[in-house]
């Protein structure tokens, strides 16, 4: 008898959100299990720097693979190389752009508008006393 993962009758969907764990002790996917150390969900959330409840949304999303521990909803365990994964998914998604040489250059010189509404409108400005400071 194959172990599944703890599902209550009155919401078969937790099951279908769960299919990405499996239970160690199933003996159908022994083939399909990687041979990776697993950890806790608790280390998961140290080793990205963030809080075990963004590990378990990230879980239930897909983001990790992991396998159940008995039938207790928190007994779960992530495999390493999972995290490992994401990590660097999400090193290369936040790389900056090389901006190095745009660093070195100058701002944009923008030179005067010189339409004809711009220069009545200074016109204006300067026969009413407004003084301006060229930049």
């Amino acid at each position: 008898m194959a172990l599944r993962p703890h599902c209550h009758p009155r919401h078969p969907a937790r099951l279908n959100r769960m299919r990405h764990l499996r239970l160690a002790s199933d003996p159908a996917d022994t083939d399909s299990q990687p041979l990776d150390r697993s950890i806790t969900v608790k280390d998961a959330a140290a080793l990205l720097g963030c809080d075990d409840s963004t590990v378990r949304r990230l879980l239930e999303a897909g983001e990790f693979e992991g396998h159940r521990i008995g039938v207790k909803k928190r007994g779960v365990r992530i495999y390493l190389s999972s995290v490992q994964m994401y990590r660097e998914r999400n090193a290369l998604a936040k790389q900056p752009k090389n901006r190095s040489s745009e660093s070195t250059r100058s701002p944009p010189h923008r030179s005067p508008a010189t339409t004809a509404e711009h220069k009545e409108a200074m016109a204006f400005l300067k026969s009413i006393g407004v003084r301006f400071s060229p930049r």
